[in-house]
């Protein structure tokens, strides 16, 4: 489709500079008319406040209407791109330690769904994530699937809505494994070598607030996982049993492994720090 559309374009503009990244100054120079053509995501006001997805949405609700919600009076649209920052070009690449997000905001005039094709653009708003911030956020992002799959599983059980539960348990189990699975295996740990050791302080002193967000993402990360595994006992499929007597075993694991990482021993208590880290 994006191909489709950049020929149409292409075809009704073909004198322009077409480009899919940021306009150097020359191409701005050389060309009358340069058109980016970027992917975008529905986003909203509570994530250009650094929030992740919609906060008008009340938990309880059913998952078709926060489905309805999601889609419905979009005035916000989301262009995010990574890119690598090394601070010396020496060493090698490391993505988790070198990767930053440049997120773009489209605030468009008219919100969508609207009749017209088009909508003009009337404000952007552009937003940098340091990879410890770029981090916080992914770790946030998989709390919130937890919490709300947990939620609406927890629901289901106590009212006996078996039609829910045999249609989102093998989700449920597929999301739990791949949060556990991938903080042992994945960048969760490599994440918490980098940016909660002392060292990482010492040479970046005014992230504190950020590196207390930080454990305390993990610290509910580490809740969400014991109560979705907990939960995961009572609901698990037959043909998933394996696979959950799996993750426990891999839990128990992480649970060592965070451990020495979300302790207090640097924060001072008193004041508004010692609050932050609990």
């Amino acid at each position: 489709q994006l191909t489709e559309f950049i020929g149409r374009i292409k075809k009704k503009y073909g004198e322009s500079l077409i480009i899919n990244g940021e306009p150097r100054s020359e191409e701005l120079e050389k060309n009358k008319r340069v058109i980016r053509v970027s992917p975008l995501i529905i986003s909203c006001r509570n994530e250009v406040e650094g929030g992740i997805g919609r906060s008008d949405i009340p938990k309880e609700a059913p998952q078709v209407e926060k489905d309805f919600v999601v889609n419905t009076d979009i005035e916000v649209f989301l262009s995010s791109k990574p890119y690598i920052v090394k601070e010396n070009e020496n060493e090698k690449t490391n993505e988790f330690r070198d990767t930053w997000v440049r997120k773009e905001f489209l605030v468009v005039e008219n919100m969508m769904p609207y009749l017209a094709r088009r909508v003009e653009v009337k404000e952007v708003i552009v937003k940098t994530l340091e990879p410890i911030e770029k981090a916080l956020y992914e770790i946030r992002e998989k709390n919130k699937s937890l919490e709300e799959k947990i939620e609406l599983l927890s629901r289901a059980q106590k009212s006996g809505d078996e039609q829910t539960l045999r249609a989102e348990c093998s989700g449920f189990t597929m999301l739990l494994n791949g949060v556990i699975d991938a903080a042992v295996n994945g960048g969760i740990m490599v994440y918490v070598e980098l940016f909660l050791g002392k060292q990482y302080l010492q040479d970046n002193p005014k992230s504190t607030a950020v590196v207390g967000s930080l454990r305390a993402g993990l610290r509910r990360m580490r809740e969400l996982c014991e109560n979705g595994l907990a939960l995961h006992e009572e609901i698990v499929q037959s043909d998933f049993r394996k696979l959950h007597e799996r993750m426990v075993v891999v839990f128990e694991k992480l649970k060592k492994a965070l451990l020495p990482h979300l302790k207090d021993s640097t924060v001072k208590r008193s004041g508004t720090l010692a609050t932050l880290f609990n």
